[in-house]
């Protein structure tokens, strides 16, 4: 069966699915998502992480600007859960749980 992540079309192989990478001129497919585990990676580029930083990578955006996005495609409110941040330097600390089965949808 064939699914698409952000325009990105994939494919059920095992318990993942692979397509062509987005990030770098692919033919062959390279990037896997395991919906299971909620990451992404591809083999080639050698980078991968959460549904955010495809997003945040994909779109071009920052950290908050993707999980303002996400929240409002997929109705999931956000809060902020402390001054420091937890997403690592300079990103705040709202980080809402998205999922990437909230994300992919039937081609």
């Amino acid at each position: 069966s064939q699914l698409a992540v952000r325009g990105t079309k994939l494919t059920k192989k095992g318990k993942e699915y692979i397509g062509l990478c987005p990030f770098h001129e692919d033919h062959k497919p390279s990037l896997s998502v395991d919906p299971k585990k909620q990451v992404w990676y591809c083999h080639s580029c050698d980078i991968g992480g959460d549904v955010i930083k495809f997003i945040r990578l994909k779109d071009i955006i920052p950290f908050e600007e993707a999980v303002r996005r996400l929240s409002k495609e997929t109705k999931v409110k956000t809060i902020r859960a402390g001054a420091k941040g937890d997403g690592g330097p300079g990103e705040p600390a709202i980080r809402p749980v998205f999922s990437y089965t909230t994300l992919i949808k039937d081609v």
